[in-house]
């Protein structure tokens, strides 16, 4: 069981995030694949196979930056108390 003790991030419902979408750019439009994101799990990208596209749903991009953030500083914790 996951415990939070806050949550800074503000990212789309599970359920939002895994609704099917289709590419803005392709016509016809196809249904994009879900891939989910390296430096966040909580985030579903959307990618169309056809044009490469990646469609992020509102908070995703920002909670990816977040993310990023906060492993640089726990990377950097870590190593200042190695040494």
């Amino acid at each position: 069981m996951n415990v939070r003790l806050f949550e800074w991030r503000k990212l789309p419902s599970e359920e939002y995030q895994a609704r099917a979408v289709a590419c803005p750019r392709c016509r016809p439009r196809g249904i994009m694949k879900k891939v989910q994101s390296e430096r966040d799990r909580h985030v579903l990208l959307d990618v169309c196979e056809r044009c490469s596209g990646v469609w992020l749903d509102g908070g995703e991009l920002r909670a990816i930056q977040e993310m990023g953030l906060v492993v640089a500083l726990s990377d950097a914790v870590r190593f200042i108390l190695k040494t």
